[in-house]
């Protein structure tokens, strides 16, 4: 197996736990989300309500590659979703103002 080939088998390997993280941490947060009634909500708490859990999700993800000794900020899909995340918080706490 060359060294490309062993790299691309890690990386399938960390999607897969991440994939498995995030999975876990859906079902953990169901109960709380079902609980909150998105449609009757105002836009602006829908939007901060969304921005919230995405943003949870985002930390949780961070904290994984943290923990397997990864950089999150060096990671092409993580980096990008933070900095949409670091837009949409923006956007929306602009609009509370």
């Amino acid at each position: 197996m060359s060294a490309l080939d062993a790299e691309a088998q890690r990386a399938t390997e960390q999607a897969e736990r991440l994939s498995a993280l995030l999975a876990r941490l859906q079902q953990v947060l169901a109960p709380a989300l079902h609980s909150v009634d998105v449609q009757a909500a105002e836009p602006l708490e829908r939007a901060q309500l969304h921005a919230t859990v995405a943003h949870a999700a985002t930390v949780a993800a961070s904290i994984y590659f943290l923990s397997q000794g990864l950089s999150p900020a060096e990671h092409p899909a993580l980096r990008t979703d933070m900095v949409r995340l670091r837009h949409a918080r923006l956007r929306v706490s602009l609009a509370c103002m």
